[in-house]
């Protein structure tokens, strides 16, 4: 029995019966289709489907993780997974990835880029096409051989790793600032989209001629402007010489083109522009209606775009805000507080600077490459030795000090936490609950402790979502609201998917209700907008959240200064006071926790500010008499390779000058001589045994120097 399989395959029977079994060639053929298919197409297309989805949609810009995941033929394929058959085996395996809704899986599927590319061969599927014939479309992808399906899978795994595709997602988020960057940005995008879209520039004849007055559009019709054609008619009249009339006649020939000279096509161009020149009237008439159309201008400005539509329609659109001062007002604040928190901005008690001095390594040796490498290469200094950080950090012991390096250096996994606290993922992500700075979790070798990083970059989080929310609080809902939304087709899709997946999936939706989200501006013009149907007119709640929101929406105001400034001002300020009064409450906890600490180990009587002082001052004593001590260099060369007699004295001093803090703060009276006395008299030891070292060093000289004569 034979079958024509060049049309369309996919939908023929015996095809796809005869594609199941491997001793058959239409198995190779369906494997080879699957795995052309899964290659076939490119990064720039699919992030150009993203974009055409988007903009028929009229929905604004989407976040940057939006286009990286959507990028991903791995999360391509697990999407249409999950649109095709969301109750299957493979689908449920696969939490929290959201598949393509019906228009979505149509457009892309007309388009080939489904793991079925000929079931559309041919013939297009309407985006709003009835829900039994999207059904039916499912079903044909559900038929298709599973060979094909896996030669697909397999396609899209050679793309990915061919394409880094995976691994750009990876790198996205490879250092604490991207990963809050993008939470930022998220952030802004989920309660104001406004923040990153476009506003209808053009709708009819008055929109083209303000947007040309204004300088954003341009008239450029397919022939060009009529003065155009007539400087390009002139050219052709002048550049071509027919025969000569000859003096006080009209001989039939002359004045006319030699078809013996020139061809049909050069007589045809010579006459077309003898016409135009004749009728320039004409041509001023008709250039005068083509201006009432968009098609015939183009874009010249920053940030205007033309927009073509299905069936013809084109318009004009235009960023509402400068996407530049976008990014700087949402993601300063957060990107401020957690590169500080991780010591990017100053150098963190008990910590060195990034490029130490060998004298004092608090201090750097090279401000530009200090800056350099804070800047460019997210460096942190390391932890200064242990005298030093009791000294600077009185609160921190040494036992806790040595605890602390252990946990700095360990890699090995632990998934674990009822044991001692503790996650490690490796080295890459990993937690403690007793650093010296707190409860912290660490990221690529990045601490984060929660007081003095994660508060703080959680508080501009939530003060930016509040800036982006009061620019745009007239259109806000709960998406829970969706359910009696009077747009069936939403209610519908929103019911759809928090009663399908498994039970967490189901859980997770029924909570994502709760999380506001900003009704869409589709192809809206200047200051239209779509105000939440509970915001009504005439009661206090919708008159005052009109009041805010024509204040940010004033027509004369959009995509000017004015209108940057009012809303891009709402979001920097929402963030930057969402980080200081964080981090005031943080720093407030930090501070207590310390005190506490020191508390526990000197005793309730010890003022902590007073020990804290005298520990500075002995340390900054210690560093000028280091930097004094001419056989300093040599000595720091020496202890550089491992242990010497040097570290030794250096290590009892530091421990003296503890003491000497302590004795300092204590009352007048028979203990504090005592102890003055007993510490004199471990100075004094010190200072000889020193004595004593430096003259065995100064006999040893002395003799190598005899033996050498």
């Amino acid at each position: 029995m034979t079958s024509s399989y060049n049309s369309n395959p996919y939908s023929d029977p015996v095809f796809l019966e005869r594609a199941r079994n491997p001793a058959n060639p239409e198995f190779w053929r369906a494997l080879g289709d699957g795995l052309k298919g899964g290659m076939d197409v490119a990064p720039e297309e699919r992030h150009g489907m993203l974009r055409h989805i988007r903009d028929v949609q009229g929905m604004d810009e989407a976040p940057r993780i939006h286009y990286v995941l959507g990028n991903n033929p791995l999360v391509d394929l697990a999407k249409q997974v999950k649109a095709v058959n969301p109750e299957g085996r493979i689908a449920r395996m696969l939490p929290g990835i959201s598949p393509y809704d019906d228009e979505e899986l149509i457009r892309r599927g007309n388009a080939g880029f489904l793991l079925g590319p000929q079931l559309t061969r041919g013939e297009q599927i309407k985006p709003d096409a009835s829900p039994e014939v999207v059904e039916a479309f499912k079903e044909k992808l559900r038929r298709i051989p599973t060979v094909s399906k896996a030669g697909y899978a397999l396609g899209n795994l050679a793309q990915d790793f061919t394409n880094n595709a995976s691994r750009n997602i990876w790198w996205l988020i490879n250092a604490p600032q991207a990963v809050v960057d993008l939470a930022s940005e998220s952030v802004a995008s989920q309660l104001n989209p406004s923040l990153f879209g476009a506003e209808r520039l053009t709708s009819g004849a008055d929109g083209i001629t303000e947007a040309e007055k204004l300088g954003l559009i341009r008239f450029s019709p397919k022939g060009g402007t009529a003065e155009e054609q007539w400087d390009r008619a002139k050219k052709v009249v002048d550049g071509i010489q027919p025969s000569p009339v000859p003096p006080g006649g009209t001989a039939a020939g002359y004045g006319q083109l030699d078809p013996l000279v020139f061809t049909p096509e050069q007589q045809a161009l010579y006459e077309d522009a003898q016409d135009k020149l004749k009728n320039y009237k004409d041509l001023l008439d008709n250039e005068r209606k083509e201006r009432n159309k968009a098609e015939n201008y183009v874009a010249s400005a920053p940030g205007v775009r033309k927009v073509e539509r299905e069936g013809g329609k084109t318009f004009f659109k235009r960023r509402r805000f400068n996407p530049n001062l976008v990014s700087l007002a949402a993601l300063l604040p957060a990107a401020t507080a957690v590169n500080a928190g991780i010591g990017l901005l100053d150098r963190q008690d008990g910590y060195a600077a990034t490029v130490p001095s060998d004298e004092d390594p608090r201090q750097t040796s090279n401000a530009i490459a200090e800056v350099a490498s804070r800047y460019f290469l997210g460096r942190e200094g390391n932890l200064l030795p242990a005298d030093d950080v009791l000294l600077e950090r009185p609160d921190v012991t040494r036992a806790e000090y040595n605890q602390y390096k252990g946990y700095l250096r360990d890699r090995e996994i632990d998934l674990n936490p009822f044991d001692d606290g503790k996650i490690n993922l490796g080295g890459v992500l990993k937690t403690n609950p007793d650093g010296i700075r707190g409860v912290e979790v660490q990221f690529l070798g990045k601490s984060l402790p929660v007081n003095d990083t994660l508060m703080p970059v959680a508080g501009a989080l939530l003060g930016t979502a509040a800036g982006a929310a009061l620019s745009n609080v007239g259109s806000l809902r709960f998406r829970r609201g969706r359910l009696n939304d009077p747009n069936k087709k939403i209610a519908e899709a929103y019911r759809q998917k928090i009663s399908k997946g498994n039970r967490v999936e189901k859980a997770l939706g029924k909570a994502a209700g709760f999380i506001p989200e900003s009704i869409p501006r589709k192809d809206q013009g200047v200051g239209e907008r779509n105000f939440n149907p509970a915001f009504k007119e005439g009661t206090p709640l919708g008159d005052s959240v009109r009041g805010v929101q024509r204040f940010f929406d004033a027509p004369d105001a959009q995509n000017s200064w004015t209108n940057n400034v009012r809303t891009l001002s709402a979001l920097a300020a929402g963030g930057t006071v969402g980080a200081l009064a964080a981090g005031a409450i943080a720093g407030a906890l930090e501070d207590e926790r310390r005190r506490r600490n020191f508390a526990e180990q000197y005793g309730e009587d010890l003022d902590y500010d007073q020990y804290k002082s005298n520990a500075a001052a002995l340390l900054d004593t210690k560093i000028r008499m280091g930097r004094e001590n001419p056989n300093a260099a040599q000595e720091r060369e020496q202890s550089a390779v491992g242990f010497s007699r040097r570290n030794q004295q250096a290590a009892l001093m530091d421990y003296a000058l503890e003491q000497q803090s302590l004795i300092d703060q204590m009352a007048p009276g028979p203990d504090r001589e005592r102890a003055s006395d007993l510490l004199g008299k471990q100075m004094w030891a010190l200072s000889k045994a020193s004595s004593i070292d430096e003259e065995i060093g100064a006999r040893r000289k002395q003799k190598d120097e005899e033996q050498l004569l």
